[in-house]
């Protein structure tokens, strides 16, 4: 009789739910689904001939990264080498693996994220729940040095080693990286684990970030000495910030317009303005919104006006009381009804 999903094994909850996924009670049906998700071969199979089989997932993505949460009871598996030049870096929420990668036993869990390339593989892990990041090596390389300034001198066209496999401490300079990736599963859950959701409001390029900064925190977390300020490049970015404030803006898009790494970007803003660059956005935005409000014409809606502009209109509202001291649809309440008295 064929086993019934209310007698499946129970695993941990998920990371994150999408639309996207599946629940799997067995190993040869999930190696077939995944071969033809991921064009690799792996093969799993219980931790023991006696102990039962579940793996559940949600798949998410956008075009710069891949992601998924996975759920499921022990396990061994092993997959094949891959022709993408890839890589994955594998956060744990529960549980504890091993990976054997190009001659090395690298240990996951307790603390410990882990990174290997695409090549072939093989491992073992206890009951767990677990999210996996794959990005391209060019996305990875491209988008470190941006974060370092692009224009810096000293930095390497690949200042990342994604050639090897290796532990990567999820705790490290005083950052918090699993709360980071917490928080990140937290807001992917809140737009309902869509791809196109996460990429409009820029929370893949976050997840890229802290990615990118877990695999060389010696590059990112370092302290480096705040860079003289030049107003040319501020003035640049204020530029395109006003010209672009009804599109999606991220601070990647900031550090590559001013070749400037993070860090160097929010020290001038803030020495300019006493704001980071992404505050200074939304103090921009706020502004245009407002102006939008003060000259907006009988029936046109709240949101029409700020949609364009915040795409989470709950945030956008309280970021706007904080401001001019008053809800958002006060202000067009207010003006539409002096408008009717003239």
């Amino acid at each position: 009789m064929p086993r019934t999903r209310k007698s499946l094994p129970a695993v941990a909850s998920l990371a994150f739910r999408a639309p996207q996924g599946f629940d799997i009670a067995d190993p040869d049906e999930l190696s077939e689904v995944l071969r033809r998700a991921a064009n690799t071969r792996i093969e799993y199979r219980p931790a023991t001939k006696k102990e039962p089989f579940r793996s559940v997932y949600a798949v998410a993505g956008t075009d710069r990264m891949q992601l998924f949460a996975n759920s499921a009871l022990a396990t061994h598996y092993s997959c094949s080498s891959s022709s993408e030049q890839r890589g994955l870096v594998i956060i744990p929420f529960l549980g504890h693996g091993l990976i054997r990668c190009d001659g090395q036993s690298v240990a996951w869990g307790g603390g410990q994220a882990v990174y290997h390339p695409s090549d072939a593989s093989s491992g073992e892990a206890t009951p767990r729940s677990l999210v996996g990041v794959y990005a391209t090596f060019a996305t990875l390389q491209a988008l470190a040095r941006t974060m370092l300034g692009a224009d810096s001198s000293g930095v390497p066209d690949q200042p990342l080693d994604l050639s090897k496999p290796r532990s990567l401490d999820l705790d490290v300079a005083g950052v918090q990286f699993g709360q980071i990736f917490r928080h990140h599963m937290e807001l992917l859950n809140a737009m309902g684990g869509d791809g196109e959701r996460m990429q409009r409001s820029g929370l893949d390029d976050m997840m890229l970030r802290a990615i990118t900064m877990l695999l060389a925190p010696e590059r990112f977390l370092a302290d480096d000495p705040v860079p003289p300020r030049t107003d040319g490049r501020v003035a640049e970015v204020c530029d395109y910030i006003c010209a672009n404030l009804d599109r999606k803006i991220t601070l990647t898009d900031l550090e590559s317009l001013s070749g400037l790494s993070a860090r160097s970007l929010q020290h001038r803003f803030r020495a300019a303005f006493g704001r980071t660059p992404m505050q200074w956005l939304t103090d921009q935005r706020l502004a245009a919104v407002r102006q939008r409000i003060l000259s907006a014409t009988p029936g046109i809606t709240l949101t029409e006006i700020a949609s364009p502009y915040f795409g989470n209109l709950g945030d956008f509202a309280r970021q706007y009381r904080e401001r001019f001291g008053e809800r958002p649809s006060e202000t067009l309440q207010r003006i539409q009804r002096k408008r009717l008295k003239t």
